[in-house]
């Protein structure tokens, strides 16, 4: 729906730009330089300059975020994992395992 309004619209400029030509006047031409559009004073950055957001890095991980995520791995690769890190249950690990399995988790995957 929306492509066909933009459609619409289109032809309809198109058709005003001919009669415009048919009359006599010069076909309607936005012509702006960088310096029109930028107040003064300020500095817009160009897109070279402006560096993308870092991706947030989850600091911490709740047990049951943890389970869920060895959750799809095979029943035997997640035994073995856990028994990496000296533990034969997911609950055994200690708070500052949690990562370190969710990389080697992953890793895994």
């Amino acid at each position: 729906m929306i492509e066909t309004t933009f459609s619409r619209i289109a032809d309809a400029l198109e058709r005003l730009v001919v009669l415009m030509e048919k009359d006599g006047a010069p076909a309607p031409v936005a012509k702006t330089t960088k310096k029109e559009v930028e107040p003064k004073g300020v500095e817009v950055p160009t897109p070279k300059e402006v560096e993308p957001e870092p991706k947030a890095q989850p600091t911490e991980i709740t047990l049951d975020a943890l389970r869920k995520s060895l959750a799809p791995l095979d029943p035997t690769a997640g035994r073995a994992l856990l028994e990496k890190f000296g533990v034969r249950k997911v609950s055994e690990l200690q708070p500052e395992q949690y990562m370190e399995v969710l990389k080697a988790a992953k890793a895994a995957k």
